[in-house]
Parts: C-alpha cells; structure tokens; sequence
C-alpha cells in the first residue's frame, strides 16, 4: 500500500506523486507479503516549485554628468538557477550596477533579461535622461577707451549665463559684478585690465578679459618760467 503517492509499473516500480506548489509531502510504502510480514519505508519530500528570476529595475531615472563617461543603475537579480543574462550594458554581479556610456546628452534605454535552466525568463527596461554639463558663458565684454574729468566708477555691461540654468560663481579681478555688469572705479589714467571669471558646478570655468584706457586730466601741472626782466 502507498499513501501520499501511488505505484507506477513501467519496466519496473516507481512511487510517484503529483507536484503542483511548494511543499512537504511524506510518502509511505507498506509491503505485506503472505506471511503476514510487514515492512515500511518513508519518503519526505521537500518540492520547490520553479520561479521566474526576480529582477528589480528602476524604470526611469535620470543622471548629471560633468563630462561623457559611463552612467550606472542599480539593479537587482535573484534566482537560484540563473543561467543566463543579457543586456545592451553591462552587468556587474558584485556591484549589482548596470553600466552604459553615455557620450551625448539624451535618453538612453537599457535594457536586460534574466533566464533561469527551466527557461523562464524576466525582461526589464529601464530609461535613463542624461544631462552632460556645458560651460558657463561670458559675452559683451568689449575693449574700451573712457576719458575721465574726475574719478568715478567705470561700469562694463557683462552677459553671463549657464545653458544648464546652474548657480555660478563670478569672480573679477578688479571691482565687482552686480546687475548684469563690471563695475570699477581707476584713480589716475592708464590701461587697466579687466578679467571675469566664472565657475560652474563642475568646475568649468569661461574667462574673458576687457581693457579699458582711462584717459584724465588729474595729474597734469603747468610749468611755467621764472620771473624776468628784458
């Protein structure tokens, strides 16, 4: 007798059960024979049924970069018998990243399937917007001539801008930016040379220099001769 199977006759004897979900099933298989002898065995059977691979993707991201280089995703992959990937990256199992190179601003897909020996097999995507940093720009600062009758400020209309919308850092060699200009104030005549300097996030900087001839009365003395008689 069997319970929790029944006897199979196919070139020889086999117990067999049916597996539909994971469990324990206990087998036993009781043998009189006409003696009235018994023997009995017990079979415990732990079932695991297979499973498609378990794979965690962020469906979209999106990533700065300062320059073209290599964006990564984290990812996660969990089957007990994995037999293959692959992917228009590049997986790396100890990192548990998903690696592409982005050299261009833009959408870039990736995209990975998982199959396990019983082929199942589990297809994500993931689309990353990657936004490669571009340098700050500096316009309308002009050479320039200024004739002063007394000092004052000397202020150079000055655009500067970030494509990327990012805070900058403005520096200036002499004087100040404030309100869309360079404003310095020179004490005497001469050549005076205006360097801005700005600064993104990343480090990118765009200089341009103006320079600017005062020209002034404050300095000059008359020269006279001495008294004399004829």
């Amino acid at each position: 007798s069997v319970q929790g199977g029944r006897l199979v006759t196919n070139g020889g004897t086999s117990v067999c059960f049916d597996a539909v979900r994971d469990t324990v099933q206990r087998v036993i298989v009781a043998v009189t024979d006409s003696c009235g002898k018994t023997a009995a065995d017990t079979l415990v059977a732990t079932i695991r049924m297979n499973k498609p691979p378990v794979v965690i993707l962020f469906s979209q991201l999106t990533r700065d970069l300062c320059a073209p280089g290599r964006i990564g995703v984290p990812i996660l992959i969990d089957d007990d018998n994995l037999a293959s990937i692959v992917t228009n990256g590049e997986y790396d199992s100890v990192s548990h990243q998903l690696r592409i190179y982005a050299d261009t601003s833009g959408l870039y897909r990736l995209v990975i399937t998982a199959t396990d020996s019983c082929g199942a097999s589990v297809t994500r995507t993931c689309d990353v917007t990657v936004h490669i940093n571009n340098a700050p720009i500096i316009t309308a600062m002009r050479d320039t001539t200024v004739y002063l009758c007394s000092p004052q400020y000397i202020c150079l209309p000055t655009s500067i801008n970030d494509p990327d919308g990012e805070l900058l850092t403005i520096t200036v060699n002499q004087g100040k930016y404030e309100n869309g200009a360079v404003c310095f104030a020179p004490y005497d005549s001469g050549l005076y040379q205006i360097i801005v300097t700005v600064t993104d996030k990343c480090g990118v900087q765009a200089v341009d220099t103006a320079n600017v001839h005062v020209r002034t009365d404050q300095g000059l003395s008359l020269i006279c001769p001495n008294d004399t008689t004829i």
